[in-house]
Protein backbone atom coordinates (compact mmCIF):
# COMPACT_ATOMS: atom_id res chain seq x y z
CA UNK A 1 0.00 0.00 0.00
CA UNK A 2 2.80 2.38 0.91
CA UNK A 3 4.64 1.77 -2.38
CA UNK A 4 1.43 2.19 -4.37
CA UNK A 5 0.85 5.55 -2.69
CA UNK A 6 4.37 6.69 -3.54
CA UNK A 7 3.93 5.66 -7.17
CA UNK A 8 0.65 7.56 -7.37
CA UNK A 9 2.48 10.59 -6.05
CA UNK A 10 5.12 10.25 -8.77
CA UNK A 11 2.79 9.68 -11.72
CA UNK A 12 -0.26 11.76 -10.78
CA UNK A 13 -0.75 15.46 -10.17
CA UNK A 14 -2.00 14.93 -6.63
CA UNK A 15 1.23 15.96 -4.90
CA UNK A 16 1.73 19.64 -5.67
CA UNK A 17 5.05 20.06 -3.85
CA UNK A 18 7.40 18.18 -6.19
CA UNK A 19 10.49 19.20 -4.22
CA UNK A 20 9.00 17.64 -1.09
CA UNK A 21 8.41 14.40 -3.00
CA UNK A 22 12.01 14.47 -4.25
CA UNK A 23 13.28 14.89 -0.68
CA UNK A 24 11.18 11.90 0.30
CA UNK A 25 12.58 9.73 -2.49
CA UNK A 26 16.17 10.70 -1.67
CA UNK A 27 15.63 10.04 2.04
CA UNK A 28 16.24 13.63 3.12
CA UNK A 29 12.76 14.37 4.46
CA UNK A 30 12.17 15.36 8.10
CA UNK A 31 9.35 14.07 10.28
CA UNK A 32 7.59 17.43 10.04
CA UNK A 33 7.87 17.47 6.25
CA UNK A 34 6.65 13.87 6.05
CA UNK A 35 3.34 14.97 7.54
CA UNK A 36 2.82 17.05 4.39
CA UNK A 37 2.57 13.78 2.45
CA UNK A 38 0.24 11.99 4.85
CA UNK A 39 -2.83 13.22 2.96
CA UNK A 40 -1.61 11.15 -0.02
CA UNK A 41 -1.30 7.98 2.14
CA UNK A 42 2.48 8.30 2.26
CA UNK A 43 2.83 7.65 5.96
CA UNK A 44 6.42 6.54 6.50
CA UNK A 45 9.90 6.78 5.05
CA UNK A 46 11.37 4.28 2.64
CA UNK A 47 13.54 2.33 5.04
CA UNK A 48 14.65 -1.07 3.87
CA UNK A 49 16.40 -2.24 0.73
CA UNK A 50 13.19 -4.11 -0.02
CA UNK A 51 11.25 -0.81 -0.05
CA UNK A 52 13.52 0.66 -2.70
CA UNK A 53 13.52 -2.54 -4.75
CA UNK A 54 9.72 -2.67 -4.77
CA UNK A 55 9.56 1.02 -5.67
CA UNK A 56 11.90 0.45 -8.63
CA UNK A 57 9.85 -2.56 -9.71
CA UNK A 58 6.68 -0.48 -9.56
CA UNK A 59 8.36 2.36 -11.43
CA UNK A 60 9.47 0.01 -14.22
CA UNK A 61 5.97 -1.47 -14.45
CA UNK A 62 4.40 1.98 -14.73
CA UNK A 63 6.89 3.09 -17.39
CA UNK A 64 6.17 0.01 -19.48
CA UNK A 65 2.39 -0.10 -18.96
CA UNK A 66 1.84 1.17 -22.49
CA UNK A 67 4.04 -1.19 -24.49
CA UNK A 68 3.78 0.98 -27.60
CA UNK A 69 5.65 3.73 -25.75
CA UNK A 70 8.15 1.75 -23.64
CA UNK A 71 8.05 -2.04 -23.77
CA UNK A 72 11.11 -2.94 -21.70
CA UNK A 73 13.49 -1.51 -19.13
CA UNK A 74 17.09 -2.65 -19.69
CA UNK A 75 19.72 -2.55 -16.93
CA UNK A 76 23.37 -3.26 -17.73
CA UNK A 77 25.65 -4.12 -14.80
CA UNK A 78 29.17 -3.58 -16.11
CA UNK A 79 32.24 -5.22 -14.53
CA UNK A 80 30.04 -7.60 -12.55
CA UNK A 81 33.16 -9.56 -11.61
CA UNK A 82 33.79 -6.81 -9.02
CA UNK A 83 31.14 -8.56 -6.94
CA UNK A 84 33.94 -10.76 -5.67
CA UNK A 85 35.61 -7.87 -3.80
CA UNK A 86 32.48 -6.91 -1.85
CA UNK A 87 31.85 -7.92 1.73
CA UNK A 88 29.63 -10.93 2.42
CA UNK A 89 26.89 -8.58 3.61
CA UNK A 90 26.93 -6.56 0.38
CA UNK A 91 27.06 -9.71 -1.75
CA UNK A 92 23.90 -10.91 0.03
CA UNK A 93 22.24 -7.53 -0.57
CA UNK A 94 23.13 -7.68 -4.27
CA UNK A 95 21.64 -11.16 -4.57
CA UNK A 96 18.48 -10.13 -2.73
CA UNK A 97 18.09 -7.08 -4.98
CA UNK A 98 18.46 -9.12 -8.18
CA UNK A 99 16.04 -11.78 -7.00
CA UNK A 100 13.38 -9.29 -5.87
CA UNK A 101 13.60 -6.98 -8.88
CA UNK A 102 13.31 -9.94 -11.26
CA UNK A 103 10.38 -11.43 -9.38
CA UNK A 104 8.47 -8.17 -9.19
CA UNK A 105 9.01 -7.11 -12.84
CA UNK A 106 9.14 -10.44 -14.69
CA UNK A 107 7.76 -9.39 -18.09
CA UNK A 108 9.23 -5.96 -18.73
CA UNK A 109 12.75 -6.02 -17.34
CA UNK A 110 15.93 -7.25 -19.01
CA UNK A 111 19.11 -7.37 -16.93
CA UNK A 112 22.59 -7.93 -18.34
CA UNK A 113 25.30 -9.03 -15.92
CA UNK A 114 28.48 -8.25 -17.84
CA UNK A 115 31.34 -10.42 -16.64
CA UNK A 116 34.85 -10.04 -18.05
CA UNK A 117 36.84 -13.13 -17.22
CA UNK A 118 40.38 -12.65 -16.01
CA UNK A 119 43.23 -14.86 -14.89
CA UNK A 120 41.94 -14.49 -11.32
CA UNK A 121 38.20 -14.71 -11.92
CA UNK A 122 36.41 -17.11 -14.25
CA UNK A 123 32.80 -17.94 -14.95
CA UNK A 124 32.88 -20.92 -12.62
CA UNK A 125 33.81 -18.59 -9.72
CA UNK A 126 30.43 -16.86 -9.96
CA UNK A 127 28.85 -19.78 -8.12
CA UNK A 128 30.55 -18.62 -4.96
CA UNK A 129 29.01 -15.14 -5.19
CA UNK A 130 25.62 -15.55 -6.87
CA UNK A 131 22.97 -17.37 -4.90
CA UNK A 132 21.12 -20.35 -6.32
CA UNK A 133 17.92 -18.27 -6.30
CA UNK A 134 19.52 -15.77 -8.70
CA UNK A 135 21.29 -18.38 -10.85
CA UNK A 136 17.98 -20.19 -11.40
CA UNK A 137 16.52 -16.94 -12.79
CA UNK A 138 19.25 -16.44 -15.40
CA UNK A 139 17.59 -17.24 -18.72
CA UNK A 140 20.49 -17.12 -21.15
CA UNK A 141 24.26 -17.06 -21.14
CA UNK A 142 25.91 -15.13 -23.96
CA UNK A 143 29.61 -15.62 -24.66
CA UNK A 144 31.67 -13.07 -26.55
CA UNK A 145 34.77 -14.89 -27.71
CA UNK A 146 37.93 -13.05 -28.69
CA UNK A 147 37.56 -11.82 -32.27
CA UNK A 148 39.41 -13.33 -35.20
CA UNK A 149 41.40 -11.12 -37.54
CA UNK A 150 38.61 -11.18 -40.13
CA UNK A 151 35.95 -10.37 -37.53
CA UNK A 152 37.90 -7.43 -36.19
CA UNK A 153 38.55 -5.99 -39.63
CA UNK A 154 34.86 -6.26 -40.50
CA UNK A 155 34.01 -4.59 -37.21
CA UNK A 156 36.53 -1.81 -37.86
CA UNK A 157 35.15 -1.10 -41.33
CA UNK A 158 31.64 -0.75 -39.92
CA UNK A 159 32.81 1.38 -37.00
CA UNK A 160 34.81 3.79 -39.14
CA UNK A 161 31.96 4.19 -41.62
CA UNK A 162 29.89 5.96 -38.96
CA UNK A 163 32.49 8.71 -38.52
CA UNK A 164 33.83 9.14 -42.04
CA UNK A 165 32.59 12.40 -43.55
CA UNK A 166 33.60 11.58 -47.12
CA UNK A 167 33.95 8.42 -49.18
CA UNK A 168 37.44 7.04 -49.72
CA UNK A 169 38.66 4.13 -51.79
CA UNK A 170 40.38 2.82 -48.68
CA UNK A 171 37.59 1.54 -46.40
CA UNK A 172 40.00 1.53 -43.45
CA UNK A 173 40.74 5.25 -43.72
CA UNK A 174 42.32 6.94 -41.75
CA UNK A 175 44.49 3.78 -41.53
CA UNK A 176 46.17 1.80 -44.27
CA UNK A 177 45.05 -1.82 -44.39
CA UNK A 178 48.55 -3.20 -43.87
CA UNK A 179 48.73 -1.12 -40.68
CA UNK A 180 45.56 -2.84 -39.45
CA UNK A 181 47.14 -6.24 -40.11
CA UNK A 182 50.34 -5.21 -38.39
CA UNK A 183 48.67 -4.05 -35.18
CA UNK A 184 46.50 -7.18 -34.99
CA UNK A 185 49.61 -9.30 -35.44
CA UNK A 186 51.52 -7.39 -32.76
CA UNK A 187 48.67 -7.41 -30.24
CA UNK A 188 47.92 -11.10 -30.62
CA UNK A 189 44.78 -12.76 -29.27
CA UNK A 190 43.16 -9.92 -27.33
CA UNK A 191 39.75 -8.35 -26.78
CA UNK A 192 38.03 -5.69 -28.87
CA UNK A 193 38.64 -3.21 -26.08
CA UNK A 194 42.37 -3.79 -26.18
CA UNK A 195 42.48 -3.38 -29.97
CA UNK A 196 40.26 -0.29 -29.78
CA UNK A 197 42.64 1.28 -27.28
CA UNK A 198 45.62 0.81 -29.58
CA UNK A 199 43.94 2.36 -32.61
CA UNK A 200 42.45 5.15 -30.52
CA UNK A 201 45.83 5.99 -28.99
CA UNK A 202 47.49 5.97 -32.41
CA UNK A 203 44.89 8.47 -33.65
CA UNK A 204 45.48 10.68 -30.61
CA UNK A 205 49.23 10.69 -31.19
CA UNK A 206 48.74 11.47 -34.88
CA UNK A 207 46.41 14.34 -34.01
CA UNK A 208 48.93 15.82 -31.56
CA UNK A 209 51.76 15.51 -34.09
CA UNK A 210 49.61 16.75 -36.99
CA UNK A 211 50.34 13.55 -38.90
CA UNK A 212 48.41 13.40 -42.16
CA UNK A 213 46.27 10.27 -42.75
CA UNK A 214 46.19 7.56 -43.81
CA UNK A 215 48.45 6.30 -41.02
CA UNK A 216 51.09 3.81 -42.13
CA UNK A 217 53.09 0.91 -40.74
CA UNK A 218 56.12 3.20 -40.62
CA UNK A 219 54.23 5.61 -38.38
CA UNK A 220 53.17 2.71 -36.18
CA UNK A 221 56.78 1.53 -35.88
CA UNK A 222 57.78 5.03 -34.84
CA UNK A 223 55.28 4.92 -31.95
CA UNK A 224 55.31 1.19 -31.32
CA UNK A 225 56.84 1.34 -27.85
CA UNK A 226 54.10 3.59 -26.54
CA UNK A 227 51.31 1.69 -28.29
CA UNK A 228 52.40 -1.73 -27.14
CA UNK A 229 52.21 -0.50 -23.58
CA UNK A 230 48.46 -0.96 -24.09
CA UNK A 231 48.82 -4.59 -25.12
CA UNK A 232 46.73 -5.61 -22.11
CA UNK A 233 45.29 -9.10 -22.07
Amino acid sequence: MQIQSVLRGIFSDEVKDINLLKKYLYGNITNTELKGLNDYDILRRLNSDSDYTKLLAGLFSCLTYNKKVYSTVIIWFDEFEDLSILSSSNIDKTNNFLREILDNTPNNLLIFLNLTQTALFGLEDLGEYISEAVRSRIKERISFDLPTKVQFKDYLIELLSFFRLSKYENEYYPFEENLIDKIIEEKGNVSLRSLNESFSLLLEIADIENEEPPLTVAYFEKNKEELMGWKGE
